[in-house]
């Protein structure tokens, strides 16, 4: 999911800590369960991975991604549905997750996140910036129309 923090506008990226982005910094997400829809995955998977409250708003887009590695081991294809999310958290409070999940690492410390400017065009991977670019492009679209950014 594309999760967006009402405050500025700035979207959540995660640095992964399982294939096929072990180490990168990715929107957080996962796999659906039988018979979930996307908002229900997304708002499931924001209280398990990042422990927000979010308001899912709309698709913003469908990719599909080919990984050299997979947790199985191998190659792998994904198909990933964008849903973009907004949260009302404090740009100051810390997240508690790693990475792939909501709380502590292995370590004991918590991992790593940043917060990026939805403006970004360069800097991210290709799937990331894609991304923003469609959440510019929905911003643009509701501000000529004078719809409101969450209709859900």
């Amino acid at each position: 999911m594309l999760l967006k923090r009402e405050s500025d506008g700035k979207a959540l990226l995660v640095k992964r800590h399982a294939e096929p982005v072990r180490g990168l910094y990715w929107f957080p997400g996962g796999r659906l369960l039988m018979r979930e829809t996307f908002f229900e995955a997304a708002l499931r998977k924001s209280r398990k991975e990042i422990g927000l409250k979010i308001s899912a708003c709309k698709v913003l887009g469908t990719w599909n991604t080919l990984f050299e590695r997979s947790a199985w081991g191998g190659l792998t294809q994904t198909v990933n549905i964008l849903v973009h999310a907004k949260a009302a958290t404090d740009a100051h409070k810390p997240l508690h997750i790693c990475g792939d999940r909501r709380g502590r690492c292995e370590d004991g410390h918590f991992g790593q996140y940043k917060w990026v400017d939805a403006e970004r065009t360069h800097g991210e991977d290709t799937y990331i910036l894609e991304g923003l670019a469609k959440l510019r492009e929905q911003a643009a679209a509701r501000q000529a129309s004078g719809s409101p950014e969450c209709d859900s």
